[in-house]
């Protein structure tokens, strides 16, 4: 990241000192945010963050972190009439959060929540009016869409089987000889129940697709409308997932649903609404209530949010996308690691 290049967007003759201290402030708040030590936090920082990027001002948490930072760097600094600055500084943490994204085996570190609640926030929204701050945002959606992608692929890698290795002398204990065979035992067992979540999530999979029936509409998939079916398979489909969603579970979600004509958030709202009590039951999660604009699409078709969107899409893209927004909620029911 140029911290030179990113101040620009609101200091266009920035001094050298100038961005030193602003590259230590956006350094501590990537530093805090990295180190969260709950989903809701990390949810909070990319809903402010997705909130703020219209009229490039923050809210809440975030807001007093960045201005807490940029205090520490710079004493002299005031947050009177500063909100691009302040909103720059959280853009540049999450861009320095994001670049430092390592692929772990479960997927959850705080760095990977963040990137795939960043990524649900930002990618619905239109391009920022400030140029700089635009070009910021796309490097954020392109590195949050690439370890999202490999989070998920990593989450879903079968471990190889250790081997049982044990020696006991035979002069042990009884209890000293069981303490060495259970410790042997225990990352053998721990491998197999892996491997056993994930070929349980496969099966279960394959049994919703060959069922062609919803338990949402109790109805088949196949011959409801397609906007409903839609809605009702992208929900069941992240509810039997045991891990973060890829986009082969976009196909999954589809494999039964009508074809149909590319349509608006509006349409999809309209056409659903009907059914909201339904798939609200079912979804069971608050996360459209405190966290909406990192999840968009489904916090509309719930109805807790109006829709704004208003490009007409393929039914896959609103597919792919209620399966990205769904699948924060794994995060939530999973945890931290």
């Amino acid at each position: 990241m140029n911290t030179g290049e990113l101040v620009r967007a609101y200091e266009q003759n920035p001094t050298d000192d100038f961005v030193v201290k602003r590259e230590a402030a956006i350094a501590a708040v990537a530093a805090r945010v990295a180190a969260s030590k709950t989903v809701e936090e990390l949810f909070g920082f990319a809903e402010s963050l997705t909130v703020g990027l219209a009229k490039t001002t923050l809210s809440g948490a975030l807001r007093e972190i960045c201005i807490e930072a940029l205090i520490s760097a710079s004493p002299s600094f005031s947050a009177d009439g500063r909100d691009t600055e302040i909103f720059v500084c959280a853009l540049g943490a999450s861009l320095e959060v994001l670049e430092k994204v390592e692929r772990t085996e479960h997927g959850r570190s705080p760095r990977e929540i963040f990137s795939a609640a960043v990524h649900s926030g930002l990618s619905f929204l239109p391009a920022s009016s400030n140029a700089k701050v635009d070009k910021v945002v796309k490097e954020i959606l392109q590195l949050s869409a690439d370890a999202f992608r490999l989070t998920s692929d990593a989450s879903r890698v079968r471990v190889q089987v250790p081997e049982l290795a044990v020696t006991l002398e035979g002069t042990e204990e009884a209890a000293e000889a069981v303490e060495k065979v259970v410790a042997a035992v225990k990352p053998l067992i721990a491998t197999l129940q892996r491997n056993a979540a994930l070929d349980r999530e496969e099966l279960e999979l394959l049994w919703f697709c060959l069922g062609d029936y919803s338990n949402v509409l109790k109805a088949k998939l196949s011959t409801s409308k397609a906007s409903i079916g839609l809605v009702a398979a992208a929900l069941e489909t992240t509810k039997l997932l045991r891990r973060l969603p890829s986009s082969s579970h976009v196909s999954v979600a589809l494999r039964n649903v009508a074809a149909d004509k590319p349509k608006t958030l509006e349409k999809l709202v309209s056409e659903t609404k009907a059914h909201r009590q339904q798939f609200f039951d079912y979804f069971a999660d608050n996360i459209v209530s405190t966290h909406p604009n990192i999840v968009p699409v489904t916090s509309a078709i719930l109805g807790c949010s109006q829709p704004s969107d208003t490009e007409a899409r393929e039914m896959n893209e609103w597919a792919r996308r209620l399966i990205l927004e769904l699948g924060l909620t794994k995060f939530k029911h999973l945890g931290l690691v």
